[in-house]
């Protein structure tokens, strides 16, 4: 008698033990609440395009110049908080260092070459992101998290130095710039680390003022001649960036 009560007992429990297991394995991964990343980035490749007036000994030229500067590889940190609901507060401080430039200026049928050095970069966003929903989270064991992040950011450019230049050349420059990135994480061997990569769009709006500023100190210490002039009008540009790190998240 004893035998067969326990029997009926011992099959509940294998058949309730699997259905527990499959249960958790069901449960969704909860996004951390904040997340902080050390980065490895690469600034790719950009053009930036626009037109050009020179004046010097009395003539003025104008024309259309166009620059193309290598990519860089860079470093850094971000972070990602949880706000309300599937909003996120994500911020971002990259640094990259210098890339090769050449480009053309065309004049009345004519182009000229333009060989230099660019300075280095510091990417700097705060802004707000939106967590993208994933319908089948709950059929996975880890999950990879991504979001939409919209943010304005500032790109501190410092030029190389140069000991012939006056030193208004060397000066650093910030441009204005909105960063549209998609971020992406994914649980490694415990909910407390994260794999992360990230790729940014920097639609970036050049300072023009003081690019304007610094190319006509250059012309003047060039030609000698304290009334020379540049005026520089870049178009807005895009300056993809991608990043990869080791998320902890909390």
């Amino acid at each position: 008698m004893r035998r067969l009560v326990l029997l009926p007992l011992a099959l509940t429990g294998l058949t309730l033990t699997p259905c527990h297991g499959f249960a958790q394995l069901r449960e969704p991964e909860r996004p951390p609440r904040v997340a902080l990343t050390p980065l490895l980035a690469l600034r790719v490749g950009y053009t930036a395009t626009g037109s050009l007036a020179q004046t010097s000994d009395g003539e003025t030229t104008f024309g259309a110049l166009e620059l193309q500067v290598d990519g860089a590889p860079g470093v850094g940190g971000s972070f990602e908080a949880s706000a309300l609901g599937p909003l996120t507060v994500s911020g971002a401080l990259i640094y990259t260092t210098r890339g090769d430039s050449r480009g053309t200026f065309t004049s009345e049928g004519q182009e000229t070459e333009i060989a230099g050095r660019e300075g280095t970069l510091l990417f700097a966003t705060l802004g707000l992101g939106v967590r993208l929903r994933d319908e089948e989270a709950g059929l996975r064991i880890r999950h990879p998290t991504a979001s939409l992040v919209i943010a304005p950011a500032l790109i501190r450019e410092d030029p190389p130095e140069d000991p012939d230049s006056p030193p208004e050349v060397t000066e650093p420059i910030t441009h204005w710039a909105v960063s549209i990135g998609l971020l992406a994480e994914s649980t490694l061997w415990s909910p407390r680390f994260g794999f992360h990569l990230a790729l940014s769009d920097f639609v970036t709006f050049w300072n023009n003022t003081e690019l304007s500023r610094r190319m006509t100190r250059e012309l003047q210490d060039e030609t000698l001649d304290p009334d020379a002039r540049v005026d520089v009008d870049l178009d807005p540009s895009h300056v993809l960036q991608a990043r990869v790190g080791l998320s902890l998240r909390f």
